[in-house]
């Protein structure tokens, strides 16, 4: 069965997130940066990829990139809490993007550095 454009476009924008996502992830993953620096790097170097590549043409109405990076003595104490606690709250480091086409369709891409 044939594509339509729409979906050829949304495969092509998924895609294009992917790439990046794991570009940048893996670019910054053993930088010696604070964690916040990190992030902010990260969530700004996506950002603008997704900018200049998708909105600018017009293949998506909206975005949103949300970059968590957890300093390892927060993450050791989320560990210990999620152990005793039974609570089951990710403690590891990943990027998450959410895509609004132009249909409002949405897809979302989580990539764990």
């Amino acid at each position: 069965m044939d594509k339509t454009i729409d979906e050829i476009e949304k495969e092509y924008c998924v895609g294009v997130v992917k790439f990046f996502c794991k570009q940048y992830g893996s670019q910054f993953k053993q930088k010696s940066m604070d964690p916040k620096e990190r992030t902010s790097s990260i969530q700004t170097l996506i950002s603008r990829q997704i900018d200049s590549r998708l909105c600018a043409t017009n293949i998506i109405k909206n975005f949103r990139v949300i970059v968590t990076i957890l300093p390892e003595d927060d993450r050791r104490d989320l560990k210990i809490d999620n152990v005793f606690e039974g609570k089951e709250e990710n403690t590891k480091d990943m990027i998450s993007v959410s895509i609004q086409f132009r249909d409002f369709t949405m897809v979302s891409y989580e990539h764990l550095i």
